[in-house]
């Protein structure tokens, strides 16, 4: 079960109900926020196309629908066009439209670990 807290932009992994790990991360900007709420991994592939932006998220759980689109967990993501990676430094900020971004690493970690059907909570 991951649990992501918007206002303190912190994750927290747990396994077998025991907290496993902490992680810093980074949820949606003002004007598209994560959407709070109990939520499970609907897809999990391993990169994921944002057509509006014209970036690829690596490591990709998606966890809700958000119009035409999912909202999801992923890594860095970086740019379709020229591989320019984007927020690298920014993890930890309020930076995505609407993702839960973690660093690379964490984020392959997760994606490892998850199974579609895993439990994700986002709170504020």
């Amino acid at each position: 079960h991951l649990v992501a807290s918007i206002s303190r932009q912190t994750c927290w992994l747990f396994r077998d109900a025991a907290l496993a790990e902490r992680w810093t991360c980074s949820t949606g900007r003002p004007g598209s926020p994560s959407i709070p709420g109990n939520y499970t991994v609907q897809t999990k592939l391993p990169r994921a196309y944002n057509a509006a932006a014209d970036f690829w998220m690596p490591s990709w759980l998606g966890i809700y629908d958000a119009g035409e689109t999912e909202n999801g967990i992923h890594g860095i993501p970086y740019r379709a066009t020229n591989g320019e990676r984007l927020w690298t430094d920014l993890v930890g900020t309020p930076i995505t439209f609407g993702c839960v971004m973690l660093t690379d690493d964490l984020a392959q970690r997760l994606y490892a670990m998850a199974d579609v059907g895993m439990a994700v909570t986002i709170t504020k």
